[in-house]
């Protein structure tokens, strides 16, 4: 596949400076030390963009890629070798996008169509398929993974970040960064609906790339999510259906951040993953704002395109932080070339 620097996501950018620069300004500290320099668990071929992943109670990763239909199993321990295993390939579809558990050893995702040569979407291509490893080996080509399609969704844009709804799981909430709303999807009957609608979740005005509500997570009754385009992260509180509280307005927490997916550490920090401009900064509860890895004005480096990030679920891993990327292929800084999407650990004991 052939790559022009100069895209049409670029080119927006470049139409809109305030996009660089007030981000560089929101900053008021740069962490650096040992300790914050990410380790390379698995690097995929050049141009591969890895998009999401999800941590098995195991501690091994699960990586969905969006420049092809395929998801991963990766060991994240050190000296793995050739530690990616791919699970499956979805049909008719060009990407993967979200992933979430939604009973032990099952997982929904995303499929859809996605161009990350035009970075454009294709709206009505986007569905929601059940991962089913409870039976998983890693033997020959009967794996004993199974799947199966919990939802065509033709009315939505741009799916992409998901999380369960509940502690059953069965419902799960996905950000649409086309349309700017939040579907609810019962995943066991596979009805689905927009569940919120705000101005804060939309795109930017005159976007050439469209990209607005992005990454989601859920804290106590609070959902927080990302708006690309608006360089926001704010919050909103909602009802155990999904709802919003009623009387309660969106709260913005921090701008100047150009935000894809996310997580929080134990202390409520959030560690914000902005792949345009190969940065991961922390927001603390207070609001204030931290670059960890990389730099809004420098170059692609060794976190190039950081599009998602979730802590490790075991005790010896629980402040290590692992990210996605995709090789810098959306980069807003043309240096350096374009390589591989890689999954990635940081420690970050020392910081939390």
């Amino acid at each position: 596949m052939v790559f022009f620097t100069m895209n049409y996501f670029v080119l927006y950018i470049l139409l809109q400076p305030h996009i660089v620069s007030t981000t560089a300004l929101s900053i008021p500290r740069t962490i650096r030390g040992q300790n914050f320099q990410p380790r390379s668990v698995h690097q995929f071929p050049n141009e591969t963009w890895v998009e999401n992943l999800y941590i098995r109670s195991d501690g091994n990763i699960l990586a969905t890629v969006l420049s092809s239909s395929d998801l991963y199993l990766i060991n994240p321990s050190e000296g793995s070798g050739e530690n990616a295993v791919l699970l499956n390939s979805f049909p008719g579809s060009t990407g993967l996008a979200g992933i979430t558990e939604i009973k032990p050893n099952v997982y929904a995702v995303i499929a859809g169509n996605w161009s990350d040569v035009i970075f454009a979407t294709t709206p009505g291509s986007y569905s929601v398929w059940e991962v089913d490893l409870t039976c998983y080996k890693n033997k020959g080509k009967d794996n004993g993974v199974e799947v199966r399609k919990i939802a065509d969704i033709p009315q939505a844009g741009f799916l992409n970040g998901m999380i369960p709804l509940g502690a059953k799981k069965e419902e799960v909430l996905i950000s649409d960064a086309y349309l700017g709303v939040i579907w609810k999807l019962d995943t066991k009957t596979g009805k689905y609906e927009v569940i919120l609608d705000e101005p804060e979740m939309k795109d930017a005005p005159n976007p050439v790339a469209v990209l607005g509500v992005n990454g989601i997570k859920l804290r106590q009754d609070f959902l927080y999510f990302t708006c690309s385009t608006q360089e926001i992260f704010a919050r909103v509180a909602i009802n155990a259906d999904g709802t919003k509280k009623l009387g309660r307005k969106v709260e913005i927490l921090a701008t100047g951040i150009f935000g894809d997916d996310f997580a929080f550490d134990r202390h409520g920090n959030a560690w914000i993953a902005a792949d345009p401009v190969n940065t991961l900064y922390r927001v603390t509860p207070d609001g204030k704002i931290t670059i960890v890895l990389g730099s809004p004005t420098g170059g692609r480096g060794v976190v190039a395109g950081i599009t998602a990030a979730r802590f490790g679920v075991t005790q010896k891993d629980r402040d290590i932080l692992y990210l996605t990327s995709n090789g810098g292929i959306p980069s807003l800084i043309n240096e350096g070339a374009i390589v591989g999407g890689k999954i990635m650990a940081v420690d970050t004991k020392g910081l939390n």
